[in-house]
């Protein structure tokens, strides 16, 4: 699935461990992730290590919007530098 607003390309199987990885290497903490998401700290980590597998449709929609988020926040950071 393609994401033609943000040019960012999604796979119709979402590899959530991997989305949340890439968010939290563009300086997000399991913390900041939950305050974001708005869900606890354990529940993103369960995720982030593939205890939840597939999380609620409103999670999950919240983890992709993060994502691009993040994502912006890492070019911008690689445009700067």
């Amino acid at each position: 699935m393609l994401d033609s607003k943000h040019r960012i390309a999604y796979p119709c199987r979402m590899d959530w461990k991997t989305l949340l990885s890439d968010i939290a290497k563009a300086g997000y903490s399991q913390s900041e992730i939950a305050d974001e998401l708005g869900i606890r700290q354990p529940s993103v980590s369960d995720i982030a290590n593939g205890k939840t597998k597939s999380p609620s449709w409103v999670v999950g929609d919240r983890i992709i919007k993060l994502h691009r988020k993040a994502e912006q926040r890492k070019r911008r950071a690689q445009a700067a530098a």
